[in-house]
């Protein structure tokens, strides 16, 4: 068996791929404990959700990359205590008449007073599928560090015997 001989690493190279993939490795595991943290906080939250009835008052037009024309129409509904809650009712609509058509219609939507929160379903449960996916960002984004790390203590503890 022949010893392969150990070709020095591009030092500059394995000091930035140590570097980008540190802090890549940092932003996901914080990104991921920020998505944790709020699917705790939302699954905790007891709330209480009454439907409530708001008005479509308002559409714009946006202009899609293909050139044509496309809607958004907003909803708008002011509880007793004088809170305005207000979001989009329904995207994407390619015709301008329909978007029209839906001012001043009445739309359901679910809001708890106390918290001053609305949704269009009260019964929505988060999803962890964002943490995982930083989880498992990080997890290879460490591993390529660690993959740098080694090559270069291989590298150097092989070079410093030579010299010896």
């Amino acid at each position: 068996m022949k010893k392969r001989e150990l070709k020095k690493p591009k030092l500059w190279v394995h000091l930035v791929v140590i570097a980008v993939t540190l802090i890549i490795t940092i932003l996901s595991i914080v990104n991921a404990c920020r998505m944790v943290e709020n699917y705790q906080r939302r699954i905790n939250l007891k709330t209480n959700y009454v439907l409530e009835y708001a008005t479509v008052v308002k559409y714009k037009t946006f202009l899609s990359n293909n050139g044509y024309d496309f809607y958004y129409t907003y909803y708008e509904f002011i509880a007793a205590d004088g809170t305005k809650y207000e979001g989009i009712w329904e995207a994407n609509i390619y015709d301008e008449e329909e978007a029209k058509a839906q001012i001043g219609q009445k739309v359901p939507i679910y809001i708890d007073h106390e918290l001053h929160l609305q949704t269009d379903d009260p019964n929505y449960r988060p999803s962890l599928g964002g943490a995982w996916f930083c989880g498992v960002v990080a997890l290879v984004s460490f591993g390529v560090m660690l993959y740098s790390i080694i090559r270069l203590l291989h590298w150097y503890i092989a070079s410093t015997k030579q010299n010896v």
